[in-house]
């Protein structure tokens, strides 16, 4: 099997400026706050709302993510459960945590404390049964929003009958399915999920066997922005709530893998949403299982809030910088209103938008969003919140064709903007 690459200086992030009616007064000029970052490790904090850190994550120096291969066709399942646990005496791990009850060949190995997780991992580029992968936990660099309450309700009419039209997976902290601007039936009705677990809509990575219910915010933001779009126009869709982050914006890298595992198995999703990401190249699971579907589904990936070039190895950013045709990477602009066309001369990247010219292809607005809570209006910044408009943007031009085909799509509808020059790939914002 394929050498794992060692993981460098990853750190995974999801930035969320929450600001009760700020103005773009309130913030430093691009220009004040823009750093030389090449051959740099972090990125200080030191604007309002504060840049992305661009840290060393931390590592779980006791675990190691485990890919088994697939189960032979001439093997019973005896032995292939059989296999697995033979490999857990030889490397001599102690525990092993599946994502899911029915994904079970990734897992998560826990050793004891006087075993060498690096000297393990060197020994399974030889192993045709496993690969292997270093765990790290992350916190989304992120301002709390001090106005999220979760709101309690029924959640009998927001789930969908039957699926139909076109499956967005978003990989988030959940969602509030009570949120005043959710439509009914909105949400993805599960479908051969777990005896075990009777979860009506999603998965839950952070407290498994529950809904996906959003304790944080952030998701619960970015799936208004891709609804209230296919709500306006009228298209059939659903979204698939998958959650990663806790409420204090904690997850890991288990969990970001079996989240993907988790929407690239699910045959009804078309599009799959990631506003987060960490930085340095690293050869993770991620990139394995989207190459798996690249025929199949488009991923949109939010390109990170450093203000950093991606191309470089001080700045690179994933998931969004993974050279794939079905990865779409998303920046953010200065623009704080959709559907309203910019001149080439005032439209320019947000100040804390990660730039690109071969690792992030358009850009989409991302400064002081409106967004209604509880009847009060808040502005929400982020190429979370860019990438989120997107996604919705790229749903409505949803036809059943390939990732690549879509992907060309969404590029071809938005405006070319000289002042995006030698920013992203394409010299492209949507409006």
């Amino acid at each position: 099997m394929r050498t794992i690459k060692s993981l460098m200086c990853i750190a995974g992030v999801f930035l969320l400026l929450f600001n009760s009616c700020s103005t773009e007064e309130d913030f430093e000029s691009r220009n004040d706050i823009k750093q030389e970052t090449e051959n740099k490790k972090t990125v200080k904090k030191d604007v309002q709302g504060g840049l992305e850190e661009v840290t060393t994550p931390e590592y779980v120096n006791n675990q190691l993510i485990i890919r088994f291969r697939e189960q032979l066709e001439n093997e019973t399942d005896y032995e292939y459960n059989r296999m697995k646990s033979e490999k857990m005496v030889i490397y001599e791990a102690v525990d092993a945590e599946p994502c899911s009850c029915e994904d079970d060949r990734i897992v998560l190995w826990t050793f004891p404390d006087d075993i060498n997780i690096e000297n393990r991992l060197g020994e399974m580029p030889l192993d045709d049964d496993l690969d292997g992968n270093l765990q790290f936990l992350f916190r989304s660099d992120t301002n709390q929003t001090n106005w999220y309450t979760p709101i309690s309700g029924s959640i009998s009419n927001k789930v969908a009958t039957n699926n139909s039209g076109v499956t967005i997976a978003v990989i988030d902290s959940g969602v509030n399915y009570n949120y005043e601007g959710f439509s009914s039936g909105f949400l993805y009705k599960n479908t051969n999920e777990c005896s075990n677990e009777d979860v009506i809509s999603g998965r839950n990575f952070v407290e498994s066997g529950t809904f996906p219910f959003d304790d944080n915010g952030h998701g619960t933001v970015v799936t208004s922005l891709i609804t209230d779009q296919l709500d306006d126009a009228n298209t059939n869709y659903q979204i698939l709530p998958i959650k990663i982050f806790d409420h204090n914006g904690n997850t890991s890298s288990f969990k970001v893998t079996c989240a993907l595992s988790y929407a690239t198995r699910n045959n009804d999703v078309d599009i799959i949403v990631s506003s987060f990401g960490w930085y340095h190249e690293d050869r993770s699971f991620v990139l394995d299982l989207m190459q798996e579907v690249e025929n199949d589904k488009l991923l949109i990936a939010s390109a990170g809030n450093a203000n950093v070039d991606s191309d470089y190895d001080s700045g690179v950013h994933f998931p969004s910088g993974y050279a794939l045709n079905n990865i779409l990477s998303i920046a953010a602009t200065n623009s704080s209103t959709f559907n309203t066309t910019l001149t080439n001369t005032s439209l320019e990247l947000a100040w804390y938008s990660n730039y690109g010219i071969n690792s992030v292809d358009i850009a989409a607005p991302g400064l002081n969003i409106p967004f209604v809570f509880n009847s009060n209006t808040y502005n929400v910044s982020g190429t979370s919140f860019a990438n989120a408009y997107a996604a919705g943007r790229t749903a409505l031009l949803f036809n059943s064709t390939t990732p690549l085909n879509l992907k060309n799509a969404i590029i071809s509808d938005a405006n070319v903007y000289t002042s995006l020059k030698n920013k992203v790939k394409y010299w492209s914002a949507l409006d």
